[in-house]
């Protein structure tokens, strides 16, 4: 069994960065950046969930007790 580690692993290795476009952190960080100040403005995060449509709020008691 250890002897196929080996191999498998340079498989493996070889899967990983064969079909992968590298390009340099300055620009993966720019498109980065420019993606997130696009979506800005549909990250709940960021804008706040709408009351009306929010799962997570505390559900509302009866008026009548």
């Amino acid at each position: 069994m250890r002897e196929n580690v080996g191999p498998l692993q340079k498989e493996i290795g070889g899967l990983v960065t064969r079909d992968m476009e590298k390009a340099e952190v300055s620009q993966a960080a720019a498109e980065l950046q420019q993606y997130c100040m696009q979506n800005a403005c549909k990250d709940a995060l960021l804008v706040g969930v709408p009351a009306g449509s929010n799962p997570f709020r505390e559900p509302r008691s009866c008026a009548l007790l």
